[in-house]
């Protein structure tokens, strides 16, 4: 006897479709697209812009080691600061 009963049946040839772009939380994810994810969150790329994506992130890491750096070092002027607050005329 069965215990329960599904919508779904045992498709083994569909439906569905392969090699096709899929919508998923608002964003197109086209085949050879690149999705990445951690506890904050996903990312999706194309192969197109993988180059210039892991360079502009090498160089967003590099600031922040830069930064952790500095506080660790005890400095209370931190260059970083400094040039915030210039841009915003405060200094």
């Amino acid at each position: 006897h069965a215990r329960a009963v599904s919508h779904r049946g045992p498709y083994k040839f569909g439906p569905g479709h392969i090699n096709v772009p899929v919508a998923i939380g608002g964003d197109i994810i086209c085949p050879g697209d690149y999705v990445v994810a951690d506890a904050d969150g996903v990312l999706s790329f194309s192969p197109a812009v993988a180059v210039d994506l892991i360079a502009r992130a090498e160089d967003s890491l590099a600031r922040e080691q830069a930064i952790s750096a500095e506080i660790a070092n005890g400095r209370v002027e931190q260059l970083w600061m400094n040039k915030v607050l210039q841009a915003h005329g405060l200094i």
